[in-house]
C-alpha cells in the first residue's frame, strides 16, 4: 500500500518527462523536502523497512551475513550554508520510465493532480519549490557494493502550489522605463549594411 507524504517543497522534478541522465530507459524524478515534525512517521517507516531489508540479505545471504552492510538511506538532513542543520529532511522520490516484466518491457509513469485531486493530463511546468505531496512505495533491495537498502517509488504526486521557471527576488535598483530605449538616427535607417567579405571574418 503507498505511503503519502506530508506537503513538502520539491526541487528538480521530472514528473511529466523522464530523464535520461543516470538512466539508459529514463527516471521521473523528484526531491521532497519536508520539516522535521511532519517528516517524523516518514523517516520512521523507512528506518523500519530498512531494518528489514538488511535482515533480508543477511537471511538470504549467509554465508555474507557478517560482510553485508546497510546502504544509505533514501533521505538526509537539510544543512544551510554555515552547516547548520535547518529542522528539515529532503526524501528521493524515483521511477523508471521502463520496467522489464516477464511479458516484456513495460512503461510506466507517475499520476500527477491538482490540489483539487483532479488528474493534470498535459506536460507542466514544476519549478523547484513548487509544494506537493507524494504517494510512495518502499522496495527492500540488496547489492554487494551499494549494501542493503530502500529504494523510494515515485507512483503520484499531488501539486498544491506551483512554481513554474526562474524567479528573482524584487531588489532595490534600476527599473526599465520607455524613456530608456535609445531610437535609432534617422542618418542610418535608410542605410544598407555593406556585405561583409570572407577576409574580413577572421578566422574560427
Amino acid at each position: 500500500m503507498a505511503i503519502t507524504t506530508p506537503k513538502g517543497t520539491a526541487m528538480w522534478a521530472k514528473l511529466f518527462t523522464p530523464d535520461f541522465k543516470f538512466s539508459d530507459v529514463g527516471e521521473y524524478s523528484v526531491a521532497l523536502t519536508i520539516g522535521a515534525d511532519n517528516a517524523a512517521d516518514i523517516v520512521s517507516k523507512i528506518d523500519a523497512q530498512l531494518d528489514y531489508s538488511l535482515q533480508k540479505a543477511q537471511k538470504e545471504n549467509p554465508t555474507k551475513k557478517g560482510s553485508i552492510k546497510p546502504a544509505s538511506p533514501p533521505y538526509k538532513e537539510v544543512f544551510d550554508e554555515q552547516g547548520n542543520a535547518t529542522g528539515e529532511f529532503e526524501f528521493k522520490f524515483k521511477q523508471k520510465a521502463v520496467v522489464q516484466t516477464k511479458n516484456g518491457p513495460l512503461k510506466k509513469k507517475p499520476a500527477v493532480v491538482d490540489a483539487k485531486g483532479k488528474p493534470i493530463r498535459e506536460p507542466i511546468e514544476v519549478g523547484n519549490g513548487s509544494v506537493m505531496k507524494v504517494a510512495f512505495d518502499m522496495y527492500p533491495y540488496y547489492t554487494a557494493m551499494a549494501g542493503a537498502g530502500v529504494s523510494l517509488k515515485l507512483t503520484a504526486a499531488q501539486i498544491i502550489d506551483v512554481k513554474g521557471g526562474f524567479k528573482f527576488d524584487v531588489e532595490d535598483g534600476y527599473e526599465f522605463s520607455e524613456s530608456d530605449v535609445k531610437q535609432p538616427d534617422e542618418d542610418f535607417n535608410n542605410e544598407e549594411e555593406a556585405p561583409r567579405q570572407a577576409d574580413d571574418l577572421g578566422d574560427f
